[in-house]
């Protein structure tokens, strides 16, 4: 899947002062050098983070590829080396800038291998000192790959933890929108609420190119913290090693909350299939389509691949939306249940 597959474009705009400001700043750090990794990687986390290149460009990737020669996966490298780069630092008990008792990787490649360790910045620490340690000095990126295989492998042997479980942890996982939902159902959802999104809540700009929502929330806005407005879609973020992602029946509560409110009008949201649970029983009073098959959600990690293995059953709910243009958009993927009228709920095949 190329770049250009998995764009949507946006109205080209002006820019304001800061804004303006704040371009310059950010491309002239990059322009000093693509070597200097960690402000590279922050220079281009705001440009993105912020649609700094709106003015010009009508996607992200075009930006990229015009602006720098570089594709959304390279710079999503750099961006997740300077997240690596951070943690590490944040582990430095010094207190003396220009002493830091933890040897800093100097290039990107040294970080590629830790990025795998990025949500547990612990074991990051320690396969990166690890490295230092067999490397004595400065690892080559082979010796981090290696620490950080160890470390792997001492994670999935942890007491009254199965080999089997990170690696279902990793299946089931929505980890800082580095899965996201194919372009299909997010197509579907746009169409059942009429043809347009106004809100995620729980998404990046990466995988706002394929959801075109006007506005989005990223894990650093924290959803679940704001209002929410319009017509919204939400993929549950469910990541165990990040306290802001939380369990579906926290995203849910709110989005229903949110609607209850009147600030949210119509919303789609794909869940795992847990009908026996507290939580699922509120949306029985919703749209549903059940799906006839494992959404295999999309990695930014791996230019769009999709998971192999997928390891639940999804359920697409539709709040507040009108009922037919549901059946149409959503029968294709399974069995639409629509809310239940006297305690009867209509199965549509």
């Amino acid at each position: 899947m190329t770049d250009e597959a998995t764009e949507t474009k946006t109205t080209i705009a002006t820019l304001n002062d800061h804004e303006k400001t704040r371009l310059q700043h950010c491309e002239a750090v990059i322009s000093r050098g693509l070597s200097t990794f960690i402000t590279t990687g922050a220079a281009l986390a705001e440009i993105r983070a912020s649609a700094l290149y709106r003015a010009t460009h009508a996607t992200w990737g075009e930006y990229l590829r015009e602006k720098w020669g570089m594709s959304r996966q390279r710079a999503h490298q750099i961006e997740s080396a300077t997240v690596v780069s951070r943690i590490l630092r944040d582990a430095d008990t010094s207190t003396q800038v220009d002493a830091p008792t933890i040897v800093q990787p100097e290039t990107e490649r040294q970080t590629r291998p830790l990025v795998r360790l990025k949500d547990e910045p612990e074991a990051a620490k320690t396969a990166w000192e690890r490295a230092v340690h067999e490397a004595d000095g400065m690892p080559t990126p082979a010796q981090v790959d290696n620490a950080v295989k160890a470390v792997e492998a001492e994670l999935a042997e942890r007491p009254g933890k199965r080999p089997a479980d990170r690696a279902h942890a990793a299946l089931t996982s929505n980890e800082s929108c580095e899965w996201w939902t194919p372009k299909r159902y997010v197509d579907a959802a746009r169409a059942a609420m009429g043809g347009a999104i106004d809100l995620d809540p729980a998404s990046c700009a990466e995988a706002n190119e394929t959801v075109g929502a006007t506005r989005y929330y990223t894990r650093a806005d924290d959803g679940l913290s704001q209002q929410w407005h319009g017509r919204v879609w939400l993929n549950c973020p469910r990541s165990k090693h990040d306290p802001q992602s939380r369990s579906h029946a926290v995203w849910v509560r709110h989005l229903l909350t949110e609607f209850a409110l009147k600030r949210v009008t119509a919303a789609v949201t794909i869940v795992n299939v847990a009908t026996g649970d507290p939580w699922f029983q509120p949306l029985w009073g919703h749209a549903l389509c059940f799906c006839s098959h494992r959404v295999k959600h999309i990695d930014g990690d791996n230019s769009g691949s999709g998971k192999d293995r997928p390891t639940h059953s999804s359920v697409f709910v539709g709040v507040g939306v009108d009922e037919q243009l549901w059946v149409d958009a959503f029968r294709k993927f399974g069995t639409i249940v629509l809310p239940y009228q006297d305690g009867v709920s209509e199965v549509v095949k």
